[in-house]
């Protein structure tokens, strides 16, 4: 885990990032409330395949270099990876309802039921950051 960051910019991985935000936007700079939606959108994507600590990492790694050419703090990356990381659609995405199905013995909660909480879950938090925009706006940190 330690060695993860150090690989991930020894094989140019934050350079690739770079090139393909470049590539993709081209000479139009997407505005602050994208770029915030996309970090989040790459880590729900990325937290699929991966664990929550290696999504962080790696995905941070990648983004951290690409936030300043888009006229965003580096900080923002980081609070948009760190609120998305703990988000969920499969239940063996996440040691902690594997612990609270198997101690309540199904009894608490149904899968159903726990499926809607993580989508409701997600919602809010990509809202959330939305909504966080303006404030982080005149912080100057966008």
């Amino acid at each position: 885990m330690l060695t993860v960051g150090r690989l991930g910019v020894t094989v140019g991985l934050d350079r690739v990032a770079a090139t393909t935000v470049d590539r993709v936007f081209g000479a139009a700079q997407p505005g602050p409330l994208v770029f915030v939606l996309a970090v989040a959108g790459v880590s729900l994507l990325v937290r699929l395949v991966l664990d929550q600590d290696l999504t962080v990492v790696l995905v941070g790694v990648t983004l951290l270099p690409v936030a300043p050419r888009i006229g965003v703090d580096p900080w923002i990356v980081v609070i948009a990876l760190l609120a998305t990381s703990v988000a969920w659609f499969l239940p063996a995405q996440t040691l902690s309802y594997l612990v609270a199905q198997s101690a309540s013995e199904g009894r608490l909660f149904s899968h159903a039921q726990a499926q809607r909480f993580a989508l409701a879950y997600t919602a809010l938090t990509l809202l959330g950051l939305a909504l966080s925009v303006p404030y982080w706006r005149l912080l100057g940190l966008l």
